[in-house]
């Protein structure tokens, strides 16, 4: 396993975790109904879901509940369930078998999405305590990346109402980010040449932070079809972690 990304899922975890011990009761936006001590059991449940995953060599082809804990358990059940994922990784071969929602049923998928879902919701405590969301704009850009490879697929029995070509040019670190979608297809990466319908343009945290619906298109620079870039990024299932009703 990638030893850079199990350090940054440590550090970002223990960031979660001291913000939790700061302001619990401190209001996640972007999460409607949840504050910090719920975001907090939510990278629990994250956490104890891919221990579990990676531990049962493909025993296991579902998603399994976690217990919640007590809110005042809540700091160090972060950290400690994010230490015993990572210890299940590290002892893991790569090719372990490990259930997945995008297709790529092996261990060694697990730690990039896990980084990218300590990213978005250590970027969530940071706003809840009203301070601007930090990431290292190279691993926004993978995140940008990551989600059509990974999140588009949370809901593939609801074909998207959208068809057409967004392209994403994430101005910081110099990278274009196309997808293309044709309906009842998820929308996907693609390396067509083709004029696009529509062109998002920022720094690749903003881009990231909008598909994740934490701010709103408006706050980059969208060209082209508009309605396509909201369908586009309404369409994916994110859970009461992206403003969706139901709890991810």
């Amino acid at each position: 396993m990638d030893k850079k990304l199990l350090t940054h899922i440590t550090a970002w975890a223990n960031d979660i975790a001291q913000a939790v011990e700061e302001a619990p009761d401190a209001v996640v936006p972007g999460c409607p109904g949840w504050r910090l001590r719920d975001l907090g059991g939510h990278v629990v449940a994250v956490a104890r879901l891919w221990t579990d995953v990676v531990a049962a060599d493909g025993s296991i082809d579902g998603p399994i509940v976690s217990v919640e804990a007590a809110d005042r358990d809540m700091p160090g059940l972060v950290r400690t369930a994010t230490a015993d994922l990572l210890d299940t990784l590290g002892n893991a071969s790569p090719d372990t078998r490990a259930w997945s929602w995008w297709g790529d049923t092996t261990a060694r998928a697990i730690p990039r999405r896990v980084l990218h879902e300590m990213a978005v919701h250590r970027c969530d405590a940071q706003r809840a305590l009203g301070r601007p969301p930090q990431m290292d704009p190279a691993i926004a850009a993978d995140g940008v990346e990551e989600f059509f490879e990974v999140i588009v697929h949370l809901n593939p029995s609801s074909p998207p109402d959208v068809a057409g070509t967004v392209t994403f040019d994430l101005t910081d670190v110099g990278r274009r980010v196309r997808v293309t979608t044709t309906p009842p297809d998820v929308p996907a990466l693609s390396t067509s040449d083709e004029d696009a319908d529509a062109t998002v343009e920022g720094a690749a945290l903003d881009v990231l932070l909008v598909l994740w619906r934490r701010l709103d298109p408006a706050e980059v620079q969208v060209t082209g079809d508009v309605a396509l870039v909201e369908r586009l990024v309404a369409y994916p299932y994110l859970g009461r972690s992206g403003t969706d009703e139901a709890t991810s």
